[in-house]
């Protein structure tokens, strides 16, 4: 969804960002666009979100809203996006059905983790990940909570994918795999890993943290934060960022420079990510995403399936998994 100059100029006044002098779109991620707007005033990013409204979409962004605007109050050392309110008080607006918020533009650049994440930069993402996790337990969460069941359902859709006749790489990807993830997916529904609850990232890795001179600089893409256990942000992240034991060592000391994790976490976190892949494969193999045509749905889903794939496997040599279930 790229953004026009007449939306772009009717924005910068709404949100009172000073003369628009240049503007570019980009997509970030499979959902989200961005647009960098450059004004008299300075650089902001215009996000625009891209599912439509509904009411669950609302209740997290206000998760999330509710969050930045406490690390931004507090001395949390990573700069972090702070919604701008519009003159009419509130943070969103709306294009085309979908919500849209500004903040300014931070400092500092991302890495592009198919190019590779050093050691040292793992080490500081494990470092910021923990000091995240640091802060966001000051924040009232109000009665107590569960995290949301990503399970649900699933076990159905397995049921329902057995059935489907070979169409396209996809169908035969999903397919040849499908037996493995079902027979894991009996496994982690057993376990309870309600432990040391907070509002995770769900999504903290190299592309969504600012480096300036080695160090991050900053933290963006909170539009995944959800109620959850610690352990599910490291699970992610090592998984988005870590592909070799060295890398994932050195992440997992970055954390525990800041925080230190209990013997139960440490032997829950290869399982939380086979529970959160068994989600994942479902997800991966029916979503669209903002793909324009059937051809770009099935790469960018075989694409995601191979990435869950590839890390199952590694996470069933590693535990065994298939072996304790009949």
């Amino acid at each position: 969804m790229k953004l026009t100059k007449k939306q772009a100029i009717k924005i910068a006044k709404d949100y009172s960002l000073g003369n628009v002098k240049h503007l570019k779109t980009f997509e970030r991620g499979a959902v989200n666009y961005n647009t960098i707007i450059k004004t008299d005033l300075g650089m902001y990013i215009i996000r625009v979100v891209g599912r439509k409204v509904n009411s669950a979409l609302r209740k997290r962004m206000k998760i999330e809203f509710k969050v930045l605007k406490y690390l931004n109050n507090s001395n949390f050392p990573y700069e972090v996006p702070n919604p701008i309110i519009k003159r009419n008080g509130k943070i969103l607006s709306e294009i085309n059905s979908r919500p849209m918020w500004v903040y300014k533009m931070l400092k500092g650049k991302d890495v592009d983790p198919v190019k590779g994440v050093s050691l040292t930069q793992n080490y500081e993402i494990g470092k910021a990940l923990a000091n995240y996790h640091k802060y966001v337990r000051g924040i009232a969460t109000g009665k107590s909570k569960r995290e949301i069941n990503r399970l649900i359902g699933v076990a159905g859709h397995y049921n329902d994918k057995k059935k489907i006749k070979i169409k396209n790489e996809l169908d035969k990807l999903m397919l040849d795999n499908l037996e493995m993830f079902s027979k894991i997916l009996k496994n982690v529904r057993k376990i309870n890993f309600n432990v040391n609850m907070l509002y995770a990232h769900s999504d903290l890795h190299a592309a969504n943290v600012l480096f300036e001179n080695g160090k991050i600089r900053g933290i963006i893409d909170f539009e995944n934060i959800g109620y959850a256990p610690r352990i599910r942000d490291l699970s992610l992240s090592i998984k988005s960022g870590c592909d070799t034991l060295a890398k994932e060592r050195r992440f997992m000391k970055g954390y525990e420079s800041v925080l230190k994790l209990t013997k139960k976490e440490k032997k829950l976190i290869p399982l939380i990510t086979l529970r959160d892949n068994c989600y994942f494969f479902d997800r991966f193999y029916g979503g669209k995403g903002n793909a324009k045509d059937e051809k770009e749905r099935i790469k960018r889903n075989m694409s995601g399936l191979n990435w869950v794939i590839g890390s199952t496997k590694k996470m069933v040599e590693r535990t065994g998994i298939l072996e304790k279930v009949k």
